[in-house]
């Protein structure tokens, strides 16, 4: 597990509210150079744990619908795992993440689609292909859904990226898209090689980026983190009420719980799904318990399973 001193949380928090900030900025914020700033991202980096540094993008403003699907396996060899893998791996960009879980369900999939017979197609395609292995599923629209900043130091400071709640398409360029599909995976690229790859100047990526986040396709910016080396595991918790009458209270609790990083809305899954990293399953216990004790007159159930991997996270679809 690795060791961080108070630089290192501290460069990992401000990397998760602005993954695009710039050295001479960290620099003039930690009052230290900007190679001491540099060394540190890049062992950070090389120890596994800064896997990427991401922006955070609206499907919904580029006119997709955002769906996840939970699969539950049986009847399901070595062989079989692989070749399931493979195939829903190597579907179209639609496809956002692709995960495998642990507990009641053994895979996550999450697509962006601009209609319900694309979805049909995806879920038809890979249900017949595998019907003999897939044993239940559950499917549900995701929207909105709230992402917030991590913090690897006793204060949390929120900042709240929100999507999927503007319904308002985003009328831009094809170069924009090519864009983000170069920025979006990684922010600290310098911005001269993307216009040298998609020969076009420097000036017009900087404008169209801020055109991007001035019309809310960006939302925000994350890291990408393994924090697994921390010591930490990532969980799932899908929560059932039996009323909505304190939506905004236990909205508000999981936005400064310093655990929980992602609130997902649902139609059609659980009433809420929230997404949090925490030390071991005590402490994932711990979590519940409370939300249990101070949300006692609304909830239903709650369920929880934890991820084992992600095979693969598409930040912009085609």
């Amino acid at each position: 597990m690795l060791e961080l001193d108070i630089y290192d949380k501290r460069i990992l928090n401000e990397l998760d509210k602005y993954s695009n900030i710039s050295l001479v900025r960290l620099s003039k914020k930690f009052k230290r150079s900007k190679q001491f700033i540099l060394y540190r991202m890049k062992k950070m980096e090389q120890e596994g744990l800064i896997l990427s540094y991401n922006a955070i993008i609206d499907a919904e403003k580029m006119g997709l619908l955002t769906y996840r699907f939970y699969i539950k396996m049986h009847n399901f060899n070595k062989s079989d795992k692989e070749h399931f893998e493979k195939y829903v791996a190597n579907l179209k960009d639609e496809v956002f993440v692709f995960a495998v879980l642990h507990g009641k369900w053994d895979y996550a999939l999450i697509v962006g689609v601009k209609s319900t017979q694309r979805l049909h197609e995806i879920w038809d395609t890979i249900h017949n292909k595998f019907r003999k292995n897939i044993l239940n599923y559950n499917f549900c629209l995701y929207s909105p859904i709230y992402n917030f900043n991590k913090s690897f130091t006793e204060d949390k400071d929120v900042l709240e990226r929100i999507y999927g709640v503007d319904s308002n398409l985003y009328q831009g360029k094809k170069q924009d898209l090519d864009i983000l599909k170069m920025y979006a995976a990684n922010t600290r690229i310098p911005l001269l090689h993307i216009a040298q790859k998609l020969k076009i100047s420097l000036d017009t990526v900087k404008n169209r980026i801020k055109k991007l986040e001035k019309e809310r396709v960006i939302c925000g910016y994350k890291l990408g983190l393994d924090l697994t080396k921390l010591g930490y595991d990532n969980y799932r918790v899908d929560i059932y009420l039996n009323s909505p009458s304190r939506n905004k209270e236990l909205y508000e609790f999981f936005k400064y719980n310093p655990n929980i990083y992602q609130v997902h809305y649902t139609i059609g899954g659980a009433d809420v799904e929230i997404e949090l990293f925490v030390k071991n399953l005590q402490h994932l216990i711990d979590v519940i318990e409370k939300i249990k004790m101070k949300f006692s007159d609304v909830l239903n159930y709650i369920d929880y399973f934890s991820y084992a991997s992600i095979i693969r996270m598409n930040y912009v679809p085609d």
